[in-house]
């Protein structure tokens, strides 16, 4: 398996202040490589909500990097698609990542990229840090 490796830029992510709510289907990494899947509707806030908590799986294993997310305005659907995410293997979830990276695998960092992709519309997947 090779490195799902991406270069790293800002999280920003906007949000419609009036209307429908976006959920978010996130996938975190750290330099080792350990994942953590997650969902929210406020992926800048839980980002650094991981980043600067003390305590948890993400704080002990140093899992902070944004490397995968996905967004959908139903909630059914997004912890749906966690748990179908969760299910899955070491191997799939590199593959989810390695394939929505744009910048290939040979960069050296484990970074992020902005894509959207609606869960609705679900033919293509994404990718971030």
């Amino acid at each position: 398996m090779t490195d799902a490796l991406i270069r790293c830029e800002p999280v920003v992510v906007r949000q419609p202040r009036y209307g429908m709510r976006q959920f978010f289907v996130y996938v975190l990494s750290s330099h080792s490589r350990r994942l953590y899947v997650g969902v929210t509707n406020n992926l800048e806030r839980r980002i650094w909500q991981h980043r600067t908590g003390a305590h948890g799986f993400t704080a002990r294993y140093h899992i902070y990097r944004l490397v995968h997310y996905e967004s959908t305005e139903n909630v059914i659907a997004a912890i749906a698609r966690e748990k179908q995410i969760k299910g899955w293997g070491r191997a799939k979830k590199f593959s989810l990542i390695e394939t929505t990276n744009p910048f290939g695998s040979t960069s050296q960092t484990l970074g992020f990229v902005d894509h959207r992709v609606i869960l609705s519309e679900a033919k293509d997947l994404a990718c971030i840090e």
